[in-house]
């Protein structure tokens, strides 16, 4: 906060950099005026012998993921819908849906973003203790699809559990972990600015 030449914040934390985001929060409380927790992972999120892992630990290697990103970036390219409707059941639990040419045009500017470097592995290979989410004092919004197939719902409920001051918001939507997709998407935006600007 000292290098922001800010007196706080309000912090968001989306998906693996939910640990990041509840570690900052605790460990900084005088700068943290709110956090928010989007899809959010609140405890160890992946164990080391588990697929996915396993499989991130390759594809989002330094080594690998600007290959793994400039792939998806051209299939996105010339084959929208595919790559959405490729991308969707790791998100969702819902059978896939009839896609919209709007929604697979929000996954692929999305998608177009991303470059991780080392970032991703860190937030998965990052630990968190019940200690250190629980010394959380601020507000807390956790917003958290219950179709999410990213991230369990698990993990709301536990950061719902350990942060004294927190509110939970369960969302019924088509794309889960990616709630900011579709239309779907009106429900969750209101709830967070709501939430900030209260």
């Amino acid at each position: 906060m000292v290098y922001l030449t800010k007196d706080s914040a309000i912090v968001y934390g989306i998906s693996a950099g939910g640990l990041t985001a509840i570690e900052f929060a605790a460990q900084f409380p005088d700068k943290i005026e709110k956090l928010v927790l989007a899809s959010a992972i609140s405890k160890k999120g992946l164990d080391e012998n588990e697929k996915i892992n396993k499989t991130a630990q390759i594809v989002f290697h330094p080594n690998a993921e600007r290959f793994t990103w400039g792939m998806v970036r051209l299939f996105s390219k010339f084959f929208p819908k595919l790559i959405a409707k490729s991308f969707y059941p790791q998100f969702s639990t819902k059978p896939s849906h009839e896609l919209k040419q709007k929604d697979s045009d929000e996954l692929v500017l999305a998608l177009n973003k991303y470059h991780s470097k080392k970032r991703f592995l860190n937030d998965i290979d990052q630990s968190i203790s019940s200690d250190t989410i629980a010394k959380i004092k601020c507000p807390c919004l956790i917003v958290h699809s219950g179709n999410d197939n990213s991230v369990s719902f698990m993990h709301a409920l536990h950061a719902k559990d350990m942060i004294e001051h927190s509110t939970l918001t369960e969302l019924d939507n088509a794309w889960g972990h990616l709630f900011w997709i579709g239309k779907d998407s009106i429900q969750s935006i209101k709830k967070t600015l709501e939430f900030v600007q209260d």
